[in-house]
């Protein structure tokens, strides 16, 4: 049941047929709007935030159905161990190849 809105509006299209609105994901989420508004968009979005996703219940009892929900992905955040290392081995070569 695939569609041509953008993820967001299909979650908002079921939040508003389930008598809910995005602002009540946000609270359940404990997010800001805009901010779950960008979780709704994304293709993915962390494990948790997925099961909290998972868990929300909008005022007629029914949970948001998986095929509309973003893929739950944990990613490791930030630069490779060791990277300051490798880049100051680099300098300390070309600057010996340079006084040399």
């Amino acid at each position: 049941m695939e569609s041509n809105l953008p993820r967001q509006g299909r979650i908002v299209g079921w939040l508003r047929m389930h008598g809910a609105v995005l602002n009540d994901l946000a609270e359940h989420l404990g997010v800001s709007l805009g901010h779950t508004s960008k979780l709704c968009n994304s293709e993915t979005v962390p494990t948790a935030i997925r099961e909290k996703m998972e868990t929300y219940e909008a005022p007629t009892g029914e949970k948001i159905p998986e095929f509309l929900l973003p893929e739950g992905v944990d990613r490791k955040r930030g630069p490779e161990k060791g990277w300051l290392d490798e880049l100051r081995a680099k300098a300390a070569l070309a600057e010996r190849a340079m006084s040399a």
